[in-house]
């Protein structure tokens, strides 16, 4: 059996030191069909490993029913890596964030009785434990000591506050699971360097913009461990009307050769985001209405559709040397504090097979080449034109019979197993020295290739645009076309390329010409025949009766529906007709309100939607009123995890409670007591009872005893609620200015006083346009019947009609001819949902930013059906299919 351990430097396999270049790909969000082909593209990429994270609720959808087959056998993933020679991070939580719906959990866990999520609860315990016996059983010999490729897992997910005891108890008992399951690689945490530190674990690190003091602090935190970067963000996820978020490829691969140089291994996250299928995508914090987009392109390397990215060439540059050259790097000490040399950084360390110097700009592009001083006195010219960054070594040990003395141009890698290629600019003067011989070398031009022979070593120099280009395929380095797959066949030649540069196992140079087609206009995506409507849905009109009764209104969770819409029903009986303004507080995310067969309004949150009462007039009588409820996805972090999606409370006839003005003062610090907060809440409150609140009260006046609502949006700050005195809720500052409280019990006929405890200053300006109160005058719904049915897609036409109705379009279209990833791009109807072929895609939204959709290659047949959902019944007119080879939001 092997062993997997490790120092100060790095991670070692049998002693043989291993230098981690990692991606994240998560099997789930991407066809089984084609995993090998973004696989062998992260491969390709320049990765030895890739990570992934375990979403449990992909396994245990229902409770007790477990699935590892099809899309979600990991073991068939993590082998497939394997066969192309990555290592395998993996994550399996049980909480994994992720952007993903409930981070993880299975929904039907949120339903449990008096659970605490995350902790040592013995409820929560009870049901991960179940999770680990299905899950771990199948990992343990995949492990590199028993033969596979699994080299680390992940300890839970981004915990924090360990300092109290019952929280490390939670990620001891995991470390403990794992241990006696068999897992014997190194264990890893990426807690933001809480501590205590986890025992038997490597604290990692997450982050983008401040990544080097994050490393400096780490060292100094765990000195014996290696650094790794579990989660190098070199994109960033999309939320439902917001805007794209792009990062710059130079930057991200400038900060990447700069966490090299800091000797720290990278997993880069994501490599590879794919797509939230389905209703899969989750809802993070930052506002009362941030859900994740269908799309988890995250402007990655390898696009949604797997076309590759601007991002994924340049940080070739950075991934190769890293894989090829790791045995350098994992046996270098970085040093404590770069070296600033004018309006760069150098970042070095030093080993027994070499030292490496990583030059950077710092994000200054007007610096684009510097000189650094060697210790004889002598200054190497370095080029940082192409991304602000360079990698240098000196002394290091390349081979057993060739030593790099120095080279003022940047190793791309040892590639094929034996040829040096050096990269830097057109023009540049470069020279090199292995084992005490000297060459001068000018870099070429264009395609060039320089092929010297240097005391035995074969040296290739290229410039860096060319290097981007560089491939290596068994004993063989491919130089010029735009992507070489796992064999010499696999060739995608650059647009016009005449030639290519190959340089075989003998380091004999040749060029082949590029065997490109016969030139041809591209070919168009194919036509989408126009939508026939397959009617509206009859739920409307149906009678409470044709529905699974309940006994009152119940959240989704409690009736085994785990994500997507569901339908309510109910009737409610009015001795008059009367004007109700309704109020819908136990109901999530959105409500599409029918009354009598009419549009009455849409509850809820995001764009269109109303979290205020809805006047709706009602008729003397029975009043049927039928809801299509959509959960747009659970909260993957945050305090607000575990919360309820459906209706699970009555709907209420409401008037808005008058507001006095604020009075605000500052307190002494006595008024805050950790015990206002919940035993799943109180580690939230570090450093709150050394720091005096702002102290904001009001009153309102109740004539009878009835429920009041209060809600509350853009407030930034943490804050308690007290209603008389007693506490009734506690938000902080993270969970996105937002939050809701329904009081009762706390309230009186006449005088109420309402406390806010609020850290840090606010204005009595900001609380009155925040917060608002409404009185529950009654349940409309007190005795009234329920039903529920699922929603789902019909076998065919409807027979419904009605406006603003939901309803439902199929149109077809063909194969397309070339095999380029392709999407449909929605237009005419606002939101709702697409199927192709029977496969559910995900959500549509024209708010944006999102406006295509993937339809992966392995799901289309030779005569294509789309169907879509539209919520308010508005049809798909002027839709169409779009060839985006770099995803959702480029060409």
């Amino acid at each position: 059996m092997a062993s997997v351990t490790y120092d100060d430097r790095s991670f070692l396999i049998d002693g043989h030191r291993v230098w981690l270049v990692s991606g994240a790909v998560h099997y789930f969000r991407v066809p089984r069909e084609l995993w090998r082909d973004r696989l062998a593209k992260a491969q390709a990429g320049g990765l030895n490993c890739v990570e992934t994270y375990v979403a449990w609720n992909r396994h245990e959808r229902h409770e007790g029913q477990w699935d590892f087959s099809g899309d979600n056998d990991v073991v068939e993933f993590i082998q497939q890596a394997a066969d192309l020679g990555l290592y395998v991070i993996v994550r399996p939580g049980p909480y994994i964030c992720a952007e993903w719906d409930f981070g993880g959990l299975p929904a039907w866990l949120g339903a449990k009785r008096n659970i605490h999520l995350r902790s040592a609860d013995a409820v929560y315990t009870h049901y991960y434990d179940k999770y680990f016996r299905q899950l771990l059983p199948r990992l343990v010999d995949l492990q590199v000591t028993r033969g596979g490729n699994i080299v680390a897992i992940q300890n839970e997910n981004e915990y924090f506050v360990t300092s109290m005891p019952e929280r490390m108890d939670y990620l001891n008992y995991i470390t403990r699971y794992y241990r006696r399951a068999g897992i014997d690689v190194p264990i890893l945490t990426c807690n933001n360097m809480t501590e205590p530190l986890v025992p038997d674990a490597v604290e990692c690190l997450n982050g983008y913009g401040r990544t080097i003091e994050q490393v400096k602090r780490l060292r100094a935190m765990q000195g014996d461990k290696p650094l790794l970067a579990t989660e190098y963000w070199c994109g960033w996820f999309d939320g439902w009307g917001g805007e794209h978020v792009r990062r710059d490829p130079r930057d991200v691969a400038r900060r990447a050769m700069e966490l090299t140089g800091a000797g720290c291994q990278i997993n880069y996250f994501v490599y590879h985001g794919g797509t939230n299928f389905g209703f899969a995508g989750g809802r993070t914090v930052g506002s009362d209405h941030n859900y994740m987009t269908t799309s988890y392109d995250y402007d990655a390397p390898i696009a949604e559709g797997g076309g590759l990215t601007r991002k994924y060439s340049l940080l070739r540059l950075v991934n190769l040397p890293n894989r090829t050259l790791g045995h350098i790097l994992a046996a270098a000490a970085p040093m404590a504090i770069p070296a600033a040399i004018g309006h760069t950084a150098v970042h070095w360390s030093a080993g027994e097979s070499g030292t490496v110097l990583v030059v950077s700009n710092g994000g200054d592009d007007r610096v684009t080449s510097t000189a650094v001083a060697l210790p004889d006195g002598r200054r190497l010219e370095v080029d940082l034109s192409h991304y602000g960054a360079a990698l240098l070594l000196r002394n290091a040990r390349l081979t057993d019979r060739h030593t790099l003395d120095e080279s003022n141009l940047s190793p791309l890698g040892l590639l094929a197993g034996g040829v040096l290629v050096l990269h830097g600019a057109p023009g540049q003067e470069g020279h090199v020295s292995v084992n005490g011989r000297r060459e001068a070398v000018t870099v070429p031009p264009g395609d060039g290739v320089v092929l010297r022979d240097v005391a035995g070593l074969p040296v290739a120099v290229v410039n860096s645009a060319l290097a981007e280009r560089c491939w290596e395929v068994d004993d063989t380095v491919v130089m010029g076309p735009a992507f070489v797959g796992e064999t010499l066949d696999d060739l995608v030649h650059a647009p016009g390329a005449k030639d290519f540069a190959l340089i075989d196992a003998h380091a004999r140079l040749t060029r082949p010409k590029a065997r490109t087609p016969m030139a041809r206009p591209p070919a168009k995506p194919p036509a989408l025949k126009r939508f026939k409507a397959l009617g509206a849905c009859t739920e409307i009109d149906e009678p409470l009766e044709a529905f699974d009764r309940l006994e009152g209104p119940c959240p989704m969770e409690q009736l085994d529906l785990a994500d997507g819409y569901g339908w309510y029903r109910t009737a409610i009986t009015l001795p008059r007709a009367a004007r109700k303004h309704l109020l819908l507080p136990g109901c999530a995310d959105r409500a599409r309100i029918y009354v009598n067969g009419a549009f009455a309004g849409l509850w809820g949150r995001g764009r269109g939607a109303t979290r205020e009462p809805i006047a709706v007039p009602f008729q003397r009588g029975r009043n049927e009123l039928a809801l299509l409820v959509d959960n747009l996805g659970r909260f993957n972090f945050g305090e607000y995890l575990g919360e309820l999606k459906g209706v699970w409370d009555g709907i209420y006839d409401a008037t808005p409670v008058g507001l006095r003005a604020w009075r605000i003062k500052e307190g002494t610090g006595k008024e805050f007591s950790r015990r206002m907060v919940s035993r799943a809440q109180v580690h939230l409150t570090d450093g709150l009872d050394q720091t005096p609140p702002m102290v904001c009260q009001n009153t309102f006046t109740l004539s009878r005893h009835v429920p009041v609502h209060l809600q509350f949006t853009g407030l930034d700050q943490t804050m308690v609620v007290l209603c008389n005195d007693r506490p009734v809720g506690f938000f902080t500052a993270r969970n996105g200015g937002f939050g809701d409280i329904t009081l009762d019990r706390e309230l009186v006929g006449g005088s109420n006083r309402l406390t806010l405890l609020v850290w840090p200053d606010v204005t009595a300006r900001a609380l009155a346009a925040a917060v608002r109160l409404y009185r529950l005058e009654s349940d409309l719904t007190a005795r009234a019947p329920w039903g529920f049915r699922p929603w789902g897609v019909p076998d065919g036409p409807t027979g419904g009609s009605g406006a603003k109705r939901p309803a439902w379009f199929a149109a077809t279209f063909p194969a397309p001819a070339e095999n380029r990833p392709l999407f449909v791009k929605v237009a005419g109807a606002a939101k709702g949902q697409i199927f192709l072929n029977g496969r559910n895609l995900g959500r549509f939204w024209t708010i944006g930013p999102q406006d295509a959709y993937y339809l992966p290659e392995p799901w289309l047949e030779r005569t294509n059906e789309l169907m879509l959902f539209s919520e308010d019944g508005a049809a798909p007119t002027g839709t169409t299919l779009v060839f985006r080879p770099h995803g959702p939001y480029g060409g």
